[in-house]
């Protein structure tokens, strides 16, 4: 049996899988909670994963509640490994657009 891959979801794929139970993004949660993928997540990934799943307009549209969010962050937490010193490769500052 091979071992599992190591990766790292960015806030717009945890987004994803939060949004819809049937997509690619949840596949790729599931493949980590099954043991087939090892997830290494950040501080500084589930702050943003939590800013961004409290927008208003996300809020409204895809009905997320402060509980949805909790509990998807929790279920991360479980089945991640969390790393607490991430280097900083390089920065980008945000498009002011």
């Amino acid at each position: 049996m091979t071992s599992p891959l190591s990766s790292v979801f960015d806030c717009n794929v945890l987004l994803q899988a939060m949004i819809s139970p049937r997509g690619p993004a949840r596949a790729a949660v599931q493949a980590v909670r099954d043991g087939r993928l090892h997830l290494f997540l950040s501080e500084y990934i589930t702050e943003e994963l939590q800013r961004a799943a409290t927008r208003p307009q996300l809020v409204l549209r895809f009905s997320m509640t402060d509980d949805k969010v909790t509990a998807f962050i929790a279920l991360l937490a479980q089945i991640s490994h969390y790393v607490s010193t991430v280097p900083s490769v390089f920065q980008c500052s945000r498009d002011p657009g």
